[in-house]
Protein backbone atom coordinates (compact mmCIF):
# COMPACT_ATOMS: atom_id res chain seq x y z
CA UNK A 1 0.00 0.00 0.00
CA UNK A 2 1.31 3.42 -0.92
CA UNK A 3 1.77 6.13 1.64
CA UNK A 4 -0.77 8.92 1.08
CA UNK A 5 0.55 12.37 0.22
CA UNK A 6 1.23 14.72 3.08
CA UNK A 7 -1.56 17.04 4.11
CA UNK A 8 -0.85 20.55 3.04
CA UNK A 9 -2.26 23.74 1.59
CA UNK A 10 -4.03 23.77 -1.79
CA UNK A 11 -1.64 23.39 -4.70
CA UNK A 12 -2.69 25.19 -7.88
CA UNK A 13 -1.56 23.67 -11.15
CA UNK A 14 0.12 26.10 -13.52
CA UNK A 15 -2.51 26.08 -16.29
CA UNK A 16 -5.28 23.89 -17.62
CA UNK A 17 -4.15 21.87 -20.65
CA UNK A 18 -4.62 23.78 -23.91
CA UNK A 19 -5.57 27.06 -22.23
CA UNK A 20 -4.01 29.92 -20.37
CA UNK A 21 -6.61 29.54 -17.61
CA UNK A 22 -5.42 28.66 -14.12
CA UNK A 23 -5.49 24.92 -13.46
CA UNK A 24 -7.44 23.08 -10.77
CA UNK A 25 -6.69 23.42 -7.10
CA UNK A 26 -5.89 20.12 -5.39
CA UNK A 27 -6.32 19.77 -1.64
CA UNK A 28 -5.68 16.66 0.41
CA UNK A 29 -7.99 16.87 3.42
CA UNK A 30 -6.19 14.09 5.25
CA UNK A 31 -6.66 10.49 6.31
CA UNK A 32 -9.67 11.12 8.56
CA UNK A 33 -11.67 12.77 5.77
CA UNK A 34 -10.66 10.06 3.31
CA UNK A 35 -11.88 7.41 5.76
CA UNK A 36 -15.26 9.15 6.12
CA UNK A 37 -15.52 9.35 2.33
CA UNK A 38 -14.65 5.65 2.03
CA UNK A 39 -17.35 4.73 4.55
CA UNK A 40 -19.95 6.91 2.79
CA UNK A 41 -19.09 5.32 -0.54
CA UNK A 42 -19.40 1.83 0.96
CA UNK A 43 -22.85 2.71 2.36
CA UNK A 44 -24.29 4.08 -0.87
CA UNK A 45 -22.32 2.55 -3.77
CA UNK A 46 -25.23 0.24 -4.60
CA UNK A 47 -27.81 3.07 -4.67
CA UNK A 48 -28.92 4.68 -7.90
CA UNK A 49 -28.58 8.37 -7.17
CA UNK A 50 -31.27 9.15 -9.76
CA UNK A 51 -33.89 6.70 -8.43
CA UNK A 52 -36.97 8.81 -7.60
CA UNK A 53 -38.41 5.97 -5.51
CA UNK A 54 -35.37 6.14 -3.23
CA UNK A 55 -34.95 9.91 -3.34
CA UNK A 56 -38.35 11.64 -3.54
CA UNK A 57 -36.86 15.09 -4.19
CA UNK A 58 -35.49 13.77 -7.50
CA UNK A 59 -39.00 13.13 -8.82
CA UNK A 60 -39.85 16.78 -8.21
CA UNK A 61 -36.58 17.86 -9.85
CA UNK A 62 -37.25 15.62 -12.86
CA UNK A 63 -40.80 16.96 -13.22
CA UNK A 64 -39.55 20.55 -13.06
CA UNK A 65 -36.79 19.93 -15.61
CA UNK A 66 -39.17 18.20 -18.03
CA UNK A 67 -41.69 21.04 -17.67
CA UNK A 68 -38.99 23.65 -18.33
CA UNK A 69 -37.75 21.73 -21.37
CA UNK A 70 -41.29 21.33 -22.68
CA UNK A 71 -41.89 25.06 -22.30
CA UNK A 72 -38.67 25.93 -24.12
CA UNK A 73 -39.44 23.52 -26.97
CA UNK A 74 -43.12 24.43 -27.35
CA UNK A 75 -44.49 21.33 -25.64
CA UNK A 76 -47.68 21.07 -23.65
CA UNK A 77 -48.92 19.31 -20.51
CA UNK A 78 -48.88 15.98 -22.37
CA UNK A 79 -45.07 15.99 -22.69
CA UNK A 80 -43.33 13.26 -20.71
CA UNK A 81 -39.66 12.45 -20.43
CA UNK A 82 -37.01 11.40 -17.95
CA UNK A 83 -33.42 12.08 -17.09
CA UNK A 84 -30.71 9.62 -16.28
CA UNK A 85 -27.11 9.46 -15.24
CA UNK A 86 -25.69 8.78 -18.68
CA UNK A 87 -23.74 5.89 -20.05
CA UNK A 88 -25.60 2.70 -20.92
CA UNK A 89 -28.91 4.02 -19.60
CA UNK A 90 -28.79 6.99 -21.98
CA UNK A 91 -27.96 4.71 -24.90
CA UNK A 92 -30.84 2.40 -24.03
CA UNK A 93 -33.28 5.34 -23.86
CA UNK A 94 -32.02 6.60 -27.21
CA UNK A 95 -32.62 3.23 -28.89
CA UNK A 96 -35.82 2.33 -27.02
CA UNK A 97 -37.76 5.50 -27.92
CA UNK A 98 -38.16 4.77 -31.65
CA UNK A 99 -38.70 1.06 -30.95
CA UNK A 100 -41.74 2.01 -28.87
CA UNK A 101 -43.11 4.08 -31.77
CA UNK A 102 -42.66 7.40 -30.01
CA UNK A 103 -42.18 10.49 -32.08
CA UNK A 104 -38.60 11.77 -32.40
CA UNK A 105 -37.17 13.29 -29.28
CA UNK A 106 -34.38 15.69 -28.51
CA UNK A 107 -31.59 14.24 -26.40
CA UNK A 108 -29.15 16.53 -24.65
Amino acid sequence: MQTPPAVGPPTPATTSPGTSAPGPVVYDAGLEVREVARQALAMFVSENGLDPTAFASLLRLEDELVAMGATQLGGDAEVVDNFNSGGSESSLCLVWTPVCGSRPAIFA
